[in-house]
């Protein structure tokens, strides 16, 4: 049951902001887990609802609320009736950046001011999660502009800078023990060589924004030859993209970059901890980068069209892609969701989208054959860390 106090602070709320009202009279008739499980508005509805929620289901529940103000509200008293989920901080903040990503290209004030009306505290660290969501989509301009609002939206402290708008989110941690073991924020920059076309760079794109570290972007400008310059064979002495550097450290070949990544920056995972689905995640990036994207890597098509013509190169493209979109699509059919592996985005998403971005653009691949992929694809090119990596917004692309 709620306490009296915090009940009045909720209807003083509802008189002063009646668009609310819906959602806080649901919440305050709360009073048994029935009711709770009652008050989960979930598109589209789970039937039967289950009994006993974990602590992950339970959060990807009421992010999937479709009022803010009552997701936030559940998340404040859902630990009255569900043992296993706890009031933390990392809680907290897993659910505000899974709903800011749902919600990036909404106007950002909109949210800011729903959970201001809410009551629910906007701190520093939830602050710049927001903006920082609204601004990698494409907009930084505008998300400048509302972080020097700050203090309009109820935020009184603040000590940062408007850099860290598109820097690390484990910059943004309160003063505690850090999960990774490297401070991303003292870390030497990260350099990407990157040709704006490559699928491979793409991929590793996706996985530095997901991951929230800022790089450096160097273009390869691999039509024109620039791979063949001395200066990029001591980089990479086998002439590929993508490259990064770390430091000391100089990996090239994006299946090995984002495992590295992986192991430096653990923050944001791209790999589960389930075992089975770890395994699942591996194994569809090999697929991708072993045997689907070198059968139809520029340099082996040009061969492929002088010795048979251009018409069979697009078909030789083709029938290998869609020999492996159908080991996939059998290997992620029992395991998949929004994503190739269930409800979070992990490693096989970040080889599939823009696996599959090249193969319905580019090879005219038909992907209602194949629909777990189809999904997968949907759900991550709604992300705006997969929109931030699109092609056609890297520095190098031709308009």
């Amino acid at each position: 049951m709620f306490h009296h106090r915090q009940l009045q602070s909720i209807c003083r709320v509802a008189a002063t902001n009646p668009g609310i009202l819906h959602s806080i009279t649901t919440v305050s008739s709360i009073g048994t887990e029935s009711q709770l499980l009652n008050s989960y508005t979930v598109t589209p509805p789970i039937k039967p609802w289950p009994q006993k929620l974990t602590h992950k289901r339970l959060c990807s529940i009421i992010t999937n609320q479709q009022n803010l103000d009552l997701a936030l509200q559940i998340f404040h008293y859902a630990g009255n009736y569900h043992p296993n989920f706890h009031h933390s901080y990392e809680t907290y903040h897993a659910i505000i950046h899974k709903l800011s990503r749902q919600r990036a290209f909404e106007p950002i004030s909109s949210l800011l001011n729903e959970l201001r009306n809410s009551r629910i505290k906007c701190g520093e660290n939830l602050f710049i999660t927001l903006i920082r969501y609204y601004g990698i989509a494409s907009r930084p301009k505008e998300a400048i502009k509302i972080f020097l609002r700050i203090n309009d939206f109820g935020v009184k402290s603040w000590g940062a800078s408007a850099a860290n708008i598109f820097t690390s989110p484990s910059s943004m941690e309160p003063n505690k023990q850090r999960h990774s073991p490297v401070d991303s924020s003292s870390a030497p920059k990260l350099v990407l060589y990157s040709y704006w076309q490559s699928s491979c760079s793409w991929r590793v794109r996706f996985g530095l924004n997901l991951k929230g570290l800022s790089y450096e972007y160097r273009a390869v400008n691999l039509a024109k030859g620039e791979q063949f310059t001395s200066e990029f064979g001591k980089v990479n002495p086998l002439r590929y993209v993508p490259v990064l550097v770390d430091g000391d450290v100089v990996v090239s070949d994006s299946y090995a970059i984002l495992l590295c990544l992986e192991e430096k920056y653990p923050q944001k995972p791209l790999l589960p901890a389930d075992p089975q689905l770890r395994a699942i995640n591996l194994q569809a990036a090999s697929i991708v980068s072993s045997s689907i994207q070198p059968l139809h890597m520029l340099s082996l098509l040009k061969y492929v069209e002088e010795k048979v013509g251009p018409e069979e190169q697009q078909a030789w493209a083709h029938v290998h892609i869609e020999k492996g979109f159908l080991a996939l699509e059998k290997l992620l059919k029992d395991c998949a969701g929004p994503y190739a592996t269930g409800e979070e985005v992990f490693l096989a998403d970040v080889f599939l989208a823009p696996q599959i971005a090249v193969a319905t653009k580019r090879f005219n691949v038909d992907m209602s054959k194949f629909p777990t992929l189809r999904t997968v694809y949907e759900s991550c090119n709604a992300l705006p860390e997969f929109q931030a990596s699109l092609p056609d917004r890297q520095p190098d692309a031709v308009q």
